[in-house]
């Protein structure tokens, strides 16, 4: 039996990259975890039907280190995405859908890259859910599945502990935001900074989230949430937000966890170093002038909530966007030779 944090599941002809990006990123994730001494629980593992190395669509051929069936106490399962075909997929094995339900029924976290949500829907995990898979498929899914529903304007969905991504670049939103929740702040940071700050989004300003705060039934919160979008520049405080709400501090906290999953200052000071990420990438402003617009009291304290955020100063966050973002040399030259 294998005892793991973490599974990616390798099946033949799945994209090797919706194998290997989201395998890289939770171990980066176990090695800053190691480096500072905190736990890390259970190994990550590649499994597959069986022992023997698998041919993937792009030719590269890997091993899992142990079958699907020998697996127990999974936290998290990886569903790759296929090239094509995932309707092939879904009658070329048989045997995986019981396995899923079988880890969904232990409290296990899965998440389907691109086509591989089909495999999912196959096995009726994801009837009367929020779902989505890649763009390409949408008719022939929602055909297929029509119990299903289909979201086909957001890239990523979430339904409890099941989890879609729309595409191989888009699973990577959604490892930040499990390693937040598994392994901290600090850790999820430090993995989205080595894997292109540049290009990630929240996940939770681009997922649709069943029962999520961002679509929750308390419209208090909700009116709260639009107020604090349009004015988290002017730095509200707590007593402010219960005068604009009308509830009292311990009523307001406890609502907002309920609907938000975090308390209101924490909220506020999120909508704060987002929209300083959008002002570094995005323009040339000096960091005391995006400070002071986006409601932080002065440089030093912005310089330090930044850094508390994102695990990095606000220069260092911009050298590292501009640096992607503005290369206009070649990445390797033509005439180059091994």
């Amino acid at each position: 039996m294998s005892y793991s944090s973490a599974v990616i599941l390798a099946l033949p002809d799945a994209l090797s990259s919706s194998v290997t990006l989201p395998l890289e990123m939770l171990q980066a994730a176990a090695d800053h975890q190691r480096a500072r001494r905190r736990p890390v629980n259970g190994d990550i593992l590649i499994a597959g039907l069986s022992r023997r190395a698998v041919t993937m669509a792009g030719g590269i051929s890997i091993k899992p280190q142990c079958r699907l069936d020998q697996v127990r106490n999974c936290r998290l399962l990886i569903i790759p995405g296929f090239w094509r075909h995932p309707e092939r997929q879904v009658r070329r094995f048989p045997e995986l859908l019981h396995w899923l339900q079988q880890l969904h029924g232990d409290g296990t976290t899965i998440c389907a890259v691109g086509s591989g949500s089909f495999l999912l829907a196959a096995c009726g995990l994801l009837d009367n859910r929020a779902a989505t898979t890649h763009w390409y498929y949408f008719d022939a899914f929602a055909a297929r599945f029509p119990s299903v529903n289909l979201k086909r304007d957001f890239l990523l969905t979430q339904s409890g502990n099941i989890y879609c991504a729309g595409s191989v670049n888009s699973v990577a939103d959604v490892i930040v935001h499990l390693i937040t929740q598994t392994m901290g702040e600090a850790a999820a940071r430090a993995v989205e900074n080595q894997f292109s700050p540049e290009v990630r989004r929240e996940f939770h300003g681009r997922a649709y989230r069943e029962g999520s705060g961002e679509i929750h039934a308390d419209e208090v919160i909700a009116r709260l949430q639009s107020w604090l979008i349009r004015h988290y520049a002017r730095g509200p405080d707590l007593q402010q937000l219960c005068e604009y709400s009308g509830l009292s501090p311990r009523s307001l906290n406890r609502r907002f966890v309920a609907a938000t999953g975090s308390p209101p200052i924490q909220y506020v000071q999120r909508l704060k170093v987002n929209a300083a990420l959008e002002l570094l990438r995005d323009t040339d402003l000096g960091v005391s002038d995006i400070a002071a617009m986006t409601g932080f009291g002065d440089s030093s304290q912005f310089c330090r909530q930044f850094r508390k955020h994102r695990d990095q100063s606000p220069s260092e966050y911009r050298r590292s966007v501009r640096a992607k973002l503005f290369s206009t040399g070649p990445l390797l030259s033509a005439t180059a030779t091994a």
